[in-house]
């Protein structure tokens, strides 16, 4: 069983806009949506097109601290991590900036 981790980032150059990020394959994808869960959804339609299996785990971690929280508080879906998976798993995973900035957001 393979996972695939989907960053919920906003946009840089349309901030009201969220962007899913993903790698998959050796390769990058991204998608936007007007809402976080439009973009969600958009990734898992994104994430078929682009190959992958029905089983593959997909992981959302999301880069805004207010809508993390939110979303923490009352999660949408089964498949959206526990503020403690997240934590263990932005650890694991090293030290890329975004990461740090996640894993503390979790951790205040």
């Amino acid at each position: 069983m393979k996972t695939v981790t989907v960053r919920i980032v906003r946009d840089p150059e349309s901030p009201a806009w969220w962007l899913a990020q993903f790698k998959l394959n050796g390769r990058s994808w991204c998608t936007q949506g007007a809402i976080v869960d439009e973009a969600r959804y958009m990734a898992a339609d994104l994430l078929k097109l682009a190959g992958a299996s029905d089983d593959v785990v997909v992981n959302f971690a999301y880069d805004d601290r207010e809508s993390l929280a939110s979303l923490l508080a009352h999660p949408v879906t089964p498949s959206l991590l526990s503020e403690e998976e997240a934590a263990a798993q932005l650890a694991e995973e090293g030290d890329d900036d975004l990461d740090q900035e996640l894993l503390a957001a979790l951790r205040s």
